[in-house]
């Protein structure tokens, strides 16, 4: 595990496979996104600046509505309403802490 100071971190690898330890090449420079230019960014803006329900946000709109299909499962979440509940709860909850007590 490396640490890394926060701002620091301003992309993520996006990779359709999975990498066990070394591997050559610039793989990891062509598959590199800007995290404000991600959904999941982008939503977290919408929510907590602007003000939109998460069922509102990039993410669920451009990805889990479309992902999701009735009584499907996606990343562990039982479904659509699951997903959106995990939102609520778990996300608003760190935000309002960082927040609180930084």
């Amino acid at each position: 595990m490396i640490w890394v100071k926060t701002p620091k971190l301003v992309g993520k690898i996006v990779s359709s496979r999975l990498l066990f330890g070394t591997v050559g090449g610039d793989w990891d420079v062509k598959q590199r996104i800007l995290l404000s230019d991600t959904d999941k960014h982008k939503s977290i803006y919408q929510h907590f600046v602007d003000g939109v329900p998460w069922e509102e946000t990039d993410v669920f709109v451009n990805s889990y509505t479309k992902r999701f299909r009735p009584h499907d499962s996606l990343k562990g979440r039982e479904e659509y309403r699951a997903m959106l509940a995990r939102y609520r709860e778990t996300v608003d909850a760190v935000f309002l802490n960082l927040k609180r007590i930084g």
